[in-house]
This record gives C-alpha cells, sequence and structure tokens, in this order.
C-alpha cells in the first residue's frame, strides 16, 4: 500500500516545552497527542536559542534542512554543531538538549519513536537520474525536501518537494524500490520496524 501525503495535510503543532510550533507531517496513531504516539516525523522551524522538549521512552533522529545550523549542548557535557552538511544525528528524549543558533533561524527534520513499540532509521540521499533503495523494515516513509520532482519507478507516482510517501514494505517486491528524477533531488528516508 502506498499513500501520498501533501503540505495541506500536515498539522502545525505547538512545541511540547510551549516555546514554538512545528509542522506534523504524519503520526501514528492518526490524530495521537505527544505523550501518546507510536511515531513521529515532522518539520520544525528554530528562530531562537532555546531547550529541546522532553520526551521519556522516545527516540529521536535529526536533519538540519535550511539555514547555518545550532549547537547542540547534550546534558551539559557535550556540544555538538549541526549543520546542513552534517551526518544524521541520533539521541534519546531524556537528553536535556540546549541549543544555540550559529547565525540565522534553521528548518530542521524530526523522526521520533515510542522505543518499546518501534525501531527507526534516517537516511538522506541527493542523488541524479536514479535511487535504488532496500528495506527490511515495516514502514518506508519518503520525504522529499528538495530539488526535482521525482517519480517512483514503476508506478505513475510522483513526489514533489515537501510531499511525503508513505509505504507499507510487505508491498514492495523483494522490498527494493526505486526513484528517478531529471536532476538532482534529495530525499529523506525513514524505515520503521515494529518491535515483537
Amino acid at each position: 500500500m502506498m499513500q501520498k501525503i501533501t503540505p495541506e495535510d500536515h498539522r502545525i503543532m505547538p512545541w511540547k516545552n510551549g516555546q514554538g510550533s512545528t509542522t506534523e507531517l504524519l503520526i501514528e496513531p492518526i490524530g495521537a497527542g505527544l505523550d501518546d504516539f507510536d511515531w513521529r516525523i515532522s518539520c520544525a522551524t528554530v528562530q531562537a536559542d532555546g531547550d529541546f522538549s522532553s520526551f521519556r521512552g522516545v527516540d529521536r533522529s535529526l536533519l538540519i534542512m535550511s539555514g547555518s545550523g545550532m549547537n547542540l549542548n547534550f546534558n551539559q557535557q557535550v556540544t555538538l554543531t549541526l549543520t546542513p552538511e552534517s551526518q544524521v544525528l541520533n539521541f534519546v528524549g531524556e537528553d536535556h538538549v540546549q541549543a544555540g543558533l550559529l547565525h540565522d533561524a534553521i528548518t530542521d527534520f524530526n523522526v521520533m519513536t515510542r522505543r518499546s513499540r518501534w525501531l527507526h532509521s534516517l537516511e538522506k540521499y541527493t542523488f541524479d537520474q536514479v535511487l535504488s533503495l532496500q528495506t527490511q523494515s515495516d514502514l518506508l516513509l519518503i520525504y522529499h525536501a528538495d530539488g526535482d520532482v521525482v517519480q517512483c519507478m514503476g508506478n505513475d507516482v510522483t513526489l514533489s518537494r515537501y510531499e511525503l510517501l508513505r509505504i507499507e514494505s510487505s508491498g514492495l517486491d523483494s522490498g527494493r524500490i526505486a526513484f528517478k528524477s531529471k536532476g538532482k533531488a534529495t530525499l529523506y528516508v525513514v524505515h520503521l520496524k515494529q518491535r515483537t
């Protein structure tokens, strides 16, 4: 089963700590809140220094989509600099995270899974012409972050910037899926696997 989610389907939600808002792209179960979701993917614009919300029992992954970046201090011990060129940052919702902008506001891409129920991984691919993916997860979420329109090979489904594709992996032939574009495109790929 394949479902396309467009920006018209997104929800604008306040941060758990009330210091900003997030564009919620998809959440499971549908309509769940911040304390009872199984998994959630979202984009947030950070316009000022401040603390991340606390999410006990949740695993998180983060990418910078736009802006210069930010310094993240974890538990008043380790500081990491995250920019659009950085690798995916994985951390836990229990961490006390203080964010300091490098220059201007940033927009990030965020994946959260309830640790007792789901496992996830987040990958970033910038490609030209063809991207082939292999997955053994239960769900695959493909987010078009930037660049040219991409087409899912084997059908007529296309993705433009800020659109999302939700795919039940049981419907994929041998767990493979491929995309093509005429020019450069960037996709964020979320693999979700339910704990047994």
